[in-house]
């Protein structure tokens, strides 16, 4: 027998590989940082796009206006000619005085005008080129922080891919290679023999005492690969065992690879039934699939008189009881979820029953008929062991016994 796997390599079995989707994400928001932030330091524009400066507006010139003096110099002299021509032109030479003065007063008012418009552009020039530069300066301030916003981003990715490469890296040392579904088979397959002989030790029974069933069938090749640990050895025990979960505490189940997949578990219940020509014999236990220690160990003898049933059957009411969980994120949504146990049980005369859950089944149809269920994941089938027993039942209690 080869040594038996670690308890953290068997538990390694029943996880997921580690994820490397973490660390691909990780590394995605690194890159998409670098090469945002490569983008800006090489284009800051590429942010906010700086307009072009307006052409500056033409600013109005302060001409003289010649037409207003001209006109006040005609009235005036055409004035002074009627008052030389004749002094009592006097009176109508004044308007002519008056009107000269106000064309004069005319053109020194809008060449004011015109100075007060070529101030007003000069200040409206000045303003716009001062908001240009106010925009400017808040640009400018927007770029920089927009750099240091995305330096500050970039520092905290790598922090991030530097955190996850540092637990995926820990995880995969952690974790190791994952066993594969032989080698499950094969450790639970020697861990079921070691109990056999610890059964015959607990029992106090040698291998020469135990009989089979004078008339018992051979077990065919499909029912010895179902039930492994069952041989046709007529002074081997027979084995039944199943999950071994509860209300108050689950058990790991997941389903191997390939479409003849097995369900396995991290905990067993194991049950030896060793028959001798004058009694049954019954050991119990709870196997640690990691540990491969056994737990809430038991003996019991009967008499063949004694044995009044052995069934071996789904229970379509058990759905409540199912307590597994699958620790495998890649098997939580599998389809055939189980829906009712199925079990093999020993009844004595005075009520005891040796059960023990063998595998769990699923509805064919709608209805409870236990005939309508099928197992699920190749769980183990013990049914040509019991018909072993029963064989034995009927040869002790009818007196057919050829031995």
């Amino acid at each position: 027998m080869t040594a038996r796997p670690a308890a953290q390599m068997i538990r390694e079995y029943f996880l997921d590989p580690p994820d490397p989707a973490r660390l691909e994400a990780a590394e995605d928001r690194l890159a998409a940082a670098e090469d945002r932030l490569e983008w800006a330091l090489r284009d800051l524009d590429a942010f906010a796009p700086k307009p072009p400066p307006p052409a500056p507006a033409p600013l109005p010139e302060v001409r003289p206006h010649p037409g207003y003096a001209l006109a006040a110099a005609a009235v005036l002299a055409f004035g002074v000619c009627l008052v030389l021509i004749d002094p009592w032109f006097t009176i109508i030479a004044l308007p002519c005085l008056v009107g000269s003065i106000a064309l004069v007063n005319a053109g020194v008012a809008h060449r004011a005008d015109d100075r007060a418009a070529r101030e007003r552009a000069i200040a409206e020039a000045r303003r716009k080129k001062a908001a240009r530069k106010e925009a400017d300066a808040r640009r400018e301030a927007h770029l920089h922080s927009e750099v240091d916003r995305l330096t500050d981003a970039l520092d905290d990715a790598r922090d991030i891919y530097d955190e996850e490469l540092r637990a995926y890296e820990d995880e995969c040392r952690r974790r190791g290679p994952k066993p594969s579904d032989a080698l499950m088979d094969r450790t639970l397959l020697d861990d079921i023999h070691s109990v056999k002989e610890h059964a015959l030790v607990r029992l106090r029974l040698h291998r020469s005492e135990l009989v089979r069933p004078a008339y018992m069938r051979e077990m065919t090749p499909a029912e010895l690969e179902n039930a492994p640990a069952n041989t046709p050895d007529a002074h081997d025990p027979f084995v039944v065992y199943g999950p071994a979960y509860g209300a108050d505490y689950p058990v790991w189940c997941v389903l191997g690879e390939g479409p003849h997949a097995k369900r396995r578990y991290s905990r067993y219940k194991v049950m030896i039934i060793c028959t001798t020509r004058y009694h049954v014999a019954l050991y119990r236990c709870v196997l640690d699939f990691f540990t491969g220690e056994l737990d809430e160990e038991s003996t019991a003898e009967y008499h063949y008189a004694d044995v009044v049933a052995v069934h071996s059957e789904t229970d379509p009411n058990s759905t409540r009881k199912i307590n597994i969980r699958t620790p495998r994120q890649s098997q939580r949504h599998l389809r055939d979820a189980p829906q009712a146990e199925r079990y093999f049980e020993l009844v004595v005369s005075s009520g005891d029953r040796a059960r023990i859950v063998t595998g769990l089944t699923r509805r064919r149809t709608g209805d409870d008929n236990p005939e309508h269920f099928h197992v699920l994941g190749n769980d183990p089938n013990f049914d040509a062991g019991a018909d072993s027993i029963r064989m034995m039942l009927r040869e002790k209690k009818s007196g057919t016994d050829p031995r």
